[in-house]
């Protein structure tokens, strides 16, 4: 603290560095406006405001002491790191929020039952735990034990793909009981609608999926 007072008091700000000092300060008007905008997502209006607060700042304590635009100019510089942390926070509290917002929407839209809190509670314990104390174990039961596995034992597609290469193929009129591969054209009398795009189809699956973020 003592090194900045007596920096202070020896310092001298003529024309020359103060105008360096508000062309400085307008580079940090860029950033400020970024921040700003992007992070707390305010409107500026007009969105040059810090292109002008800036250098008004460093500029007009000039005229009582040159010293006090250093001073102000320090203070813009520093504002921006406490600018940009801030607005890290509020940007992840402001996006989990909105998340969250949506995925109740969905929820209620597709009649979907929302995770119980214990599970949301439960399952990052759970992770830490599998991270701290199972994670050379986890290494190898992902990408050794599971995929071998999984490629030794049969699954439904495995089962479908060996029916049907087996299957002969029939005439309808002589289709037997049970699984029966049969080939032909299909004949809509009364279409169905596919829920997602409106088309006009004789059968339709899907899936509902809901992806976000935490």
């Amino acid at each position: 603290m003592q090194e900045i007072y007596q920096f202070f008091n020896i310092s001298s700000v003529g024309p020359e560095a103060l105008i360096v000092l508000v062309v400085f300060s307008c580079f940090l008007a860029i950033f400020h406006t970024v921040i700003v905008i992007g992070l707390f997502r305010a409107k500026l209006r007009p969105k040059w405001l810090f292109f002008v607060v800036n250098p008004l700042l460093v500029g007009l304590p000039a005229l009582f002491d040159g010293r006090l635009s250093i001073v102000v100019f320090v203070i813009l510089f520093f504002s921006l790191f406490i600018l940009f942390f801030v607005g890290m926070i509020w940007a992840f509290f402001t996006d989990s929020k909105e998340s969250k917002k949506k995925r109740q929407a969905f929820q209620k839209k597709y009649n979907i039952k929302p995770t119980p809190r214990w599970k949301s509670i439960i399952t990052p314990i759970v992770l830490i735990f599998l991270f701290v104390f199972v994670t050379p174990y986890a290494i190898f039961l992902l990408f050794i034990f599971i995929p071998v596995l999984k490629a030794i034992l049969p699954s439904a597609k495995k089962r479908l793909l060996s029916y049907q290469s087996t299957l002969p193929t029939s005439n309808i009129r002589s289709v037997a009981m049970g699984l029966a591969e049969i080939k032909g054209q299909l004949v809509m009398e009364e279409p169905l609608v596919a829920p997602i795009n409106n088309k006009p189809c004789i059968g339709f699956t899907y899936i509902i999926e809901s992806i976000h973020r935490d």
